[in-house]
């Protein structure tokens, strides 16, 4: 499958904007990210060609390799690039989300990260794409978690429910349409760090008044979570991680969209969509960060001045 590389990235080395192919048509394009953990993307990657064998739906896998190690790319690598400055996992799918683009016009994308296991669902895929065909209002769907992360907000599986529609889903394995790729985007690739990156697209999505976020709670996941902190090159700890992504998202917001950016995001959402206060809980947990960032300045400058005063 070719990769397009220079349709993908400038010369200059930034990607390039989304481009479209017209044809063929197709119903879903799978997007998984490696970084030298072969096991886990294709133990994942064999899960997806299971959903696809009782199913004539038509579907392609890309799968972006971030530079890994010989021994640890997958044989399902579709394309690859050095991540020597650390871009991140957001800008792998971006990567991976533009080869998509350029191959087929698919009314599906399904970007996931490496680490989820869909154990006894080979209907998993059906079942997403008829919920997201029989309801059109959705525009991104993401499955519910089993494993770690459960606890972000309505992110377990909720008895009596098919689906609910959120502010935003976690970053784990969205499913788009392909309509919401055209009109509003993907995910920001400067959210080196990811967290935040779902919440800015979900503002967008909600903005333009046609589409909603969603939890299928038909499909699950178990994240395994935190196999390559601190364990692959390039990749910094799991502490120095958090931090930086909650200092990232943090700033950002309030940069690009005011101080009161958390209110206006909620003020997009429509009135059927449950746990209105998330933007408002995610932006009060991530500028913790910018605190204890500001007492740790002050008690090193205290410090020093002390030492100064005492000689």
């Amino acid at each position: 499958m070719s990769s397009n590389n220079e349709r993908i990235w400038c010369p200059s080395g930034e990607l390039r904007p989304l481009s479209f192919a017209q044809a063929p048509k197709k119903d879903l394009a799978f997007i998984v990210v490696n970084r030298n953990r072969r096991d886990l993307t294709d133990y994942l990657c064999h899960q997806i060609l299971n959903f696809t064998n009782t199913t004539d739906l038509t579907y392609d896998l890309f799968v972006v390799d971030i530079g890994s190690e010989p021994a640890q790319r997958s044989p399902f690598t579709t394309i690859e690039y050095e991540d020597s400055d650390f871009r991140g996992k957001c800008y792998a799918h971006n990567v991976g989300v533009r080869q998509a683009a350029l191959t087929a016009d698919y009314r599906y994308y399904w970007a996931m990260m490496n680490d989820l296991r869909f154990d006894g669902q080979p209907d998993a895929m059906m079942r997403m794409i008829e919920l997201m065909d029989s309801n059109p209002e959705i525009g991104i769907l993401s499955p519910t978690n089993i494993g770690e992360g459960k606890e972000y907000p309505g992110a377990d599986p909720q008895p009596g429910h098919v689906f609910r529609k959120v502010p935003v889903c976690d970053y784990l394995a969205l499913m788009l349409r392909g309509q919401v790729l055209h009109e509003v985007g993907f995910l920001n690739p400067e959210f080196r760090y990811c967290w935040g990156a779902i919440h800015e697209l979900s503002y967008k999505v909600y903005r333009t008044g046609k589409w909603s976020i969603a939890y299928c709670d038909t499909v699950h996941y178990e994240h395994l979570g935190g196999t390559t902190y601190g364990k692959t090159k390039n990749v910094v700890s799991r502490d120095e991680y958090t931090l930086n992504a909650k200092r990232f998202a943090a700033s950002y917001f309030v940069k690009q969209y005011g101080r009161d950016w958390d209110e206006k995001f909620t003020d997009a959402l429509p009135t059927d969509v449950t746990l209105k206060e998330t933007y408002s809980r995610h932006r009060t947990y991530w500028e913790e960060s910018l605190v204890s960032e500001k007492n740790c300045r002050n008690s090193f400058f205290h410090n020093i001045w002390r030492k100064i005063k005492n000689g």
